[in-house]
C-alpha cells in the first residue's frame, strides 16, 4: 500500500497535466518558455530523467537570453557551485544581480551569501545584510535566511541596520522590476 501512495506522489510531482518527459521536452523544442524551464530544472535535478548539468546549462542559457529570472538564478548556480561549468565567481555574481534585478528572492539571498562570504566580491557585512532583507521582502523566508538576518543584526552597528530598513521600506514589491542604486548608494 505505502508502495501504490509513494508512486502516486512521484507521478503527480513529476510532471503536472498528466504530460510525460517526451511531451515536455517536444513542448521546449518548440520554444514553450514553460517547458523549456521544466525541462532544465528536471535536467539540474535529476526528475524524471538522469541528472545531467550540460543539458540543464542549455536550456537555461536560452531562457537566459529571453531574460528568464529562474534561468538567470540557475545559472549563477551553477557558475557558483562549479555544476556543469567551471566556477566562476564574475560568472555566478553577474547572472545573480541579472536575475535580482527581477526580484529573484532566490537570486538575492545568493547576492547575500557572497558578500557575506567575500567570494568574488569584497565581504561586507551590510551589503550582505541589504540582500537578505530584500530576499525576505520578495517572498524567500527559511530557517537559515532568517538566521544570517538575525546574525548580521546583532552584528552590525543599529544606525546601520536603522539606515538599510529605512531605504527598504520605500520598496515596492510589486514593481516589475526594482532600481537597488538608491539603496547602495
Amino acid at each position: 500500500m505505502l508502495r501504490i501512495i509513494f508512486l502516486g506522489i512521484f507521478l503527480v510531482s513529476s510532471y503536472s497535466y498528466g504530460s510525460s518527459f517526451e511531451d515536455v521536452i517536444k513542448k521546449a523544442r518548440s520554444n514553450n518558455d514553460d517547458a523549456q524551464l521544466q525541462v532544465a530544472k528536471d535536467y539540474f535535478y535529476g526528475h524524471g530523467v538522469k541528472k545531467n548539468y550540460k543539458k540543464a546549462l542549455f536550456w537555461f542559457e536560452i531562457l537566459a537570453k529571453k531574460s528568464n529570472a529562474d534561468a538567470e538564478y540557475y545559472l549563477g548556480k551553477m557558475y557558483d557551485d562549479g555544476l556543469g561549468v567551471r566556477s566562476s565567481a564574475s560568472k555566478a555574481l553577474y547572472w545573480y544581480t541579472i536575475s535580482s534585478n527581477q526580484n529573484n528572492a532566490y537570486a538575492e539571498e545568493s547576492l547575500g551569501d557572497l558578500y557575506l562570504s567575500g567570494m568574488g566580491v569584497p565581504n561586507n557585512q551590510l551589503t550582505a545584510y541589504t540582500w537578505f532583507r530584500l530576499s525576505l521582502i520578495n517572498g524567500f523566508k527559511n530557517q537559515s535566511l532568517l538566521n544570517k538576518i538575525h546574525l548580521l543584526e546583532n552584528e552590525l552597528p543599529a544606525n546601520s541596520i536603522a539606515y538599510v530598513n529605512q531605504k527598504l521600506k520605500h520598496l515596492n514589491r510589486y514593481n516589475e522590476k526594482h532600481n537597488y542604486d538608491f539603496i547602495f548608494a
